[in-house]
């Protein structure tokens, strides 16, 4: 059986620094992920295109003041991978390219900014014509 995530609470003195295509995004509120009846935390991600290599997009979750760190100290930042298709590799994405939305993990969707969402619909629609 598939576990369900959710988004957990927000992640007070934490946020997430977005850089999409070389544009940097403001910080936005960082949230738990909780699913299988445990919480995560959110980790830092790479996002590179199965299809041509391209490191496209990154999200940097930095944690503030280690004191009133809710993980008690020194904190490593911990990177991990998500293969998304670039939007110039469109022929092999399952549903659009270039996108960042991810149905599975409702942390990861909160913590996109608002102009990162306005990209989506753009990339949707162009999908469509």
């Amino acid at each position: 059986m598939a576990v369900k995530w959710t988004k957990g609470p927000v992640i007070q003195d934490a946020a997430a620094f977005w850089e999409i295509e070389g544009q940097v995004f403001d910080p936005v509120p960082v949230y738990y992920n909780q699913g299988d009846g445990k919480t995560f935390r959110p980790l830092s991600y790479q996002v590179m295109c199965p299809h041509c290599g391209a490191l496209w997009a990154r999200r940097t979750v930095t944690y503030g003041d280690p004191i009133k760190s809710p993980f008690k100290g020194y904190l490593p930042q911990i990177w991990s991978m998500r293969l998304i298709h670039c939007k110039d590799c469109k022929q092999d994405a399952a549903l659009y390219a270039g996108g960042l939305w991810q149905s599975y993990d409702p942390g990861w969707n909160a913590s996109l900014p608002y102009a990162a969402l306005i990209r989506e619909v753009f990339l949707i629609t162009a999908e469509k014509n």
